[in-house]
């Protein structure tokens, strides 16, 4: 079985403030960031019906936006998917990962089982630019659910971002805290 870790519990919020999403100056202008979203835990009962959820997850990375395929009838999804994001931070891009689970429904709209922020400069990633799969609690932002989580999502960051030749990949320097030795 493998290992996670387990990040802090973030305060409720609908989204990051602009000063939080606003590019840093890494002076790097290309590469990836690929988020694999593995699984989600303890996701409430969305359907009344079925008692479970048909969860998928939305992640929002600058202007694009990615979905996992729909998980019907379960409250503990395993997507294991990855996407891929353009990094364009000398272009103005976002420091800043809106995670989504969204509960799907056939006549209506979906709706928000909990979301969470993740801010890139927070991430732990390894000298080869891989973090280890780590958990974050789903949250909503409206007054009566303060202090409440809604489940959990695992995601797991890796990025490559070239800036010259004889390196194959370089991260910003604010983002990366290798691990200790182990």
């Amino acid at each position: 079985k493998r290992e996670v870790v387990v990040a802090p519990a973030a305060a409720p919020r609908a989204a990051p403030s602009p000063a939080e999403t606003a590019p840093d100056s890494w002076g790097l202008g290309g590469g990836t960031l690929k988020i694999r979203v593995i699984e989600a835990r303890d996701l409430p009962k969305m359907d009344v019906t079925s008692g479970a959820s048909d969860p998928y997850c939305v992640l929002t990375f600058g202007s694009k936006e990615s979905k996992t395929k729909v998980i019907k009838r379960c409250l503990e999804p395993s997507w294991n998917e990855e996407f891929h994001f353009p990094l364009d931070l000398d272009g103005g891009g976002a420091n800043c990962v809106m995670v989504q689970v969204q509960d799907w429904n056939m006549v209506m709209h979906s709706h928000l089982i909990g979301e969470t922020a993740v801010m890139l400069r927070n991430v732990r990633v390894s000298s080869t630019g891989v973090s280890e799969p780590t958990w974050f609690d789903l949250t909503r932002s409206e007054p009566s659910n303060k202090g409440k989580t809604f489940g959990t999502v695992c995601l797991q960051f890796m990025c490559d971002a070239p800036v010259g030749i004889g390196k194959s990949m370089a991260l910003p320097e604010d983002w990366v805290e290798v691990w200790s030795k182990t």
